[in-house]
């Protein structure tokens, strides 16, 4: 996904001398890169996108195709406007939406046709990669959760210097790789 948390994040991984592709959904994506501009508040992002050769492709094959060492899922887990934080909290919980993530990690799982490490970044709560993800897994996928701990509005900034990095992972080659890729991004 190349929404707000996704599009900040490529950005900052290109920064670093990483070729990034992107897709999602949203056609204006596309726009977007290839005007320079995104139409909501990001520190940094425009001059990223004055200088990017980001390759917004139009399908999660597409993406598969270009052979990523790591596909990063950033799609939305929404919640119900009722825990939005304006309110009282209700007394009755309800977990995310997972309906997107779920959809977008079925389609990367089913295109890949080698291992390659998949790293989810969206927000879920615990238990839900067991519950929702693991069930759609195929034998190429290495899989990772690693949560990014960043607000919107300075996704670049947070992204590149974060105050800790957090990785889940069963599989060892999965987490050297990504243990690699994070000491590139940030030096530690």
């Amino acid at each position: 996904g190349l929404g707000k948390l996704g599009l900040p994040v490529a950005l900052a991984v290109e920064s670093q001398g990483h070729s990034v592709v992107g897709y999602d959904i949203d056609r204006r994506v596309a726009h977007y890169v290839a005007n320079g501009s995104i139409p909501y508040t990001e520190v940094g992002v425009n001059a990223l996108l004055a200088d990017t050769e980001l390759e917004v492709v139009t399908s999660v094959q597409a993406v598969v195709d270009a052979g990523c060492d790591i596909i990063f899922v950033a799609v939305q887990t929404p919640h119900d406007p009722r825990y939005e934080g304006v309110d009282w909290l209700p007394v009755d919980r309800v977990d995310f939406d997972y309906s997107y993530l779920v959809e977008a990690c079925r389609s990367v799982f089913d295109a890949l046709t080698r291992p390659t490490v998949v790293a989810i970044v969206s927000t879920v709560l615990p238990g839900t990669i067991d519950r929702e993800i693991r069930p759609h897994l195929t034998d190429h996928v290495r899989l990772v959760y690693t949560p990014q701990f960043i607000a919107m509005g300075t996704v670049v900034d947070d992204f590149l210097n974060p105050e800790f990095t957090l990785l889940g992972v069963d599989d060892p080659a999965a987490a050297d790789t990504m243990e690699q890729f994070f000491h590139q991004m940030t030096g530690r």
